[in-house]
């Protein structure tokens, strides 16, 4: 675990701090925030006995943190590994949905800063999305280890080995996008790299907890782990089986 300095004193304008849970979170920025896809320099946890984990020293040399303002609830977190960055989204988008009865007018559409709303004369259906920080929510840090658990496992992969992966997510992201189901070798792969990077994660949160610095103080138990990690998880419509890839992430989370 790295000791970091108090950027509060380096950089004054350029950080943003938080609450969360009894830490405070400061997201460190390379300059002031001012657009759709901001540098991070460090996210920095700082517990409430003064222990402060520097999230950045956990990236493999020449990663990089990027905050998003665009990346949307599908995708709130991603490893890009061609770009070699880990993105993500500024805030966390919640959905609610509805039906307005025939006799009631339709809501009016809106569209502002932590909220929107969407209206269907058809059915008549309503759909809002309200938000909160992304930093701030239970469930938030574990997806973070999981992607950054992605860029490790990349890391130790051969130069062939990882030309061939970035070649295979590409074919892979095509199909779903034409909504194709990838084969059993590709499902296989994609499995076995979640498997490794859920491993990478939940590792390096417990050695973490041990140390001092719990980065889910609520969730305290292996079962609120694991509806936790359901909480954050990206959508997975390409999976074939949504059982299986339960079971994988029991499998890394109860793992010695």
């Amino acid at each position: 675990m790295e000791r970091v300095p108090t950027s509060t004193r380096e950089q004054p304008k350029f950080i943003e701090e938080k609450e969360r849970f009894g830490a405070k979170i400061r997201e460190v920025f390379k300059s002031e925030p001012n657009s759709l896809l901001d540098e991070i320099k460090d996210i920095e946890y700082e517990t409430s006995d003064g222990k402060t984990l520097s999230v950045k020293s956990l990236l493999p040399e020449g990663w990089k943190l990027i905050r998003s303002s665009v990346l949307g609830m599908d995708n709130p977190i991603m490893a890009n590994m061609t770009g070699r960055v880990i993105v993500y989204e500024k805030n966390y988008w919640i959905p609610r949905a509805y039906v307005v009865p025939k006799e009631e007018p339709l809501p009016e559409p809106v569209s502002k800063e932590g909220f929107i709303r969407e209206v269907f004369p058809g059915p008549r259906g309503v759909i809002e999305l309200s938000s909160s920080p992304q930093v701030e929510r239970k469930g938030f840090f574990i997806s973070l280890l999981h992607e950054i658990g992605h860029s490790q496992v990349f890391k130790a992969m051969s130069e062939k080995k990882q030309i061939e992966f970035i070649e295979r997510i590409s074919r892979l992201n095509k199909k779903i996008k034409q909504k194709i189901i990838e084969d059993q070798d590709e499902k296989e792969a994609d499995n076995k790299n979640e498997r490794e990077s859920w491993a990478w994660a939940l590792k390096t949160f417990r050695r973490l907890r041990k140390e001092g610095v719990d980065l889910e103080p609520e969730l305290d138990t292996p079962d609120k782990l694991l509806k936790g990690i359901h909480a954050a998880l990206n959508t997975r419509q390409h999976m074939v089986d949504p059982v299986e890839f339960t079971k994988i992430i029991r499998e890394a989370l109860f793992q010695e």
